[in-house]
């Protein structure tokens, strides 16, 4: 069956024009149809069969970072020789399976920076969608570490010699190593040698402490501050305070051999104020106490019912040590305090 030319020609055979018609209608009628839909986008031109093969690497500025600084990323995306081109798709980067940023490259590179990595390690990728000619591709992962910030702290004291019974104030200070700024208010503790003095939280990252606990001798101080997850803790370098006697020791009963009951050395007490002094601490021990005391030094030394001989510090009343000494002999307790 043959059909006449569209818009003219010789008229059909009887009879037979009508399918000739209908058949020319039929195919206008499909053409106009796939010209309406590739309008629309509905029909899309076919996918490429086989895109061409890509890389990304992912570089960071830096491996190791501290808290809050920043750390730039740059993704690189090529097309696999011997493809040619440069893919433009955007770029996703990852921390883990966690989506930081997406960025459209330029000429195959895409860049972003963030400072809101917290401490840790961070596996870090980097993925391509690819493109209409291009096959996405994922970099392999680099490892990214954010430090905690770095602190320093400074201990000063009041005075470098004071006296036994005397309050020394401790003063410490806690700043952020730059280009870290701001304030850490961490709690602070202060030491002598390895033993806890005490602790206090700090106002504008300073902090001061006042005790009276301090003996004879000289003490090496030091200030550690606690940090966190975020800000590392630091300890100050050490520094010495000398504490010396009063000159108001009161060794055996009744103050000395001659038992005068006289303290020849104190200048506070009188009959004008006795009236008002108060008890600044009270110690319960283990047994009654049976002897006169005697304090050396700063130190009260007394023995119990039950056998105990017993050093308390006379500033805080804080026990220093005790002592069994049971049923010694006078020359047996003898050779043990020289031992």
């Amino acid at each position: 069956m043959s059909l006449a030319p569209f818009g003219g020609g010789s008229r059909a055979a009887p009879g037979r024009g009508r399918v000739r018609t209908t058949t020319a209608r039929l195919l206008i009628a499909v053409a106009t149809t796939l010209a309406v839909l590739a309008t629309a986008g509905v029909l899309a031109p076919a996918a490429v069969a086989d895109p061409a093969p890509t890389t990304t690497v992912l570089t960071p500025s830096t491996t190791t970072v501290v808290y809050g600084q920043p750390v730039t990323l740059t993704a690189t995306v090529a097309a696999v020789p011997p493809a040619t081109g440069t893919p433009g798709a955007v770029v996703g980067f990852y921390d883990g399976t966690t989506l930081i940023a997406a960025v459209v490259p330029t000429n195959g590179v895409a860049t972003m920076t963030t400072a809101g990595l917290d401490v840790g390690a961070h596996s870090l990728t980097a993925a391509s969608a690819g493109g209409p000619n291009f096959a996405p591709s994922t970099s392999p992962a680099v490892v990214v570490t954010v430090q905690s910030i770095p602190t320093t702290t400074a201990l000063s004291s009041g005075a470098a010699t004071t006296t036994v019974g005397q309050p020394v104030t401790l003063t410490a200070r806690v700043a952020l190593v730059p280009p870290s700024v701001g304030v850490d208010n961490a709690v602070i503790a202060f030491f002598d040698g390895s033993t806890l003095l005490g602790w206090t939280v700090p106002v504008n990252a300073t902090a001061t402490f006042t005790t009276r606990a301090l003996l004879v001798g000289t003490h090496t101080l030091t200030a550690m501050s606690g940090g966190s997850k975020r800000v590392a803790s630091s300890t100050s370098p050490p520094i010495s305070v000398t504490v010396v006697g009063c000159g108001c020791d009161w060794p055996q009963f009744r103050g000395g051999p001659m038992h005068t009951g006289v303290a020849s050395s104190e200048t506070t007490l009188s009959p004008g104020n006795v009236a008002g002094l108060t008890a600044a601490w009270a110690d319960t021990l283990s047994g009654m106490v049976q002897s006169s005391p005697a304090v050396v030094n700063g130190i009260i030394y007394v023995g119990t019912s039950n056998d105990q001989l017993v050093a308390v510090n006379a500033s805080t009343g804080a026990v220093v040590w005790h002592q069994n000494v049971g049923t010694l002999s006078p020359g047996a307790l003898s050779a043990a305090r020289w031992r």
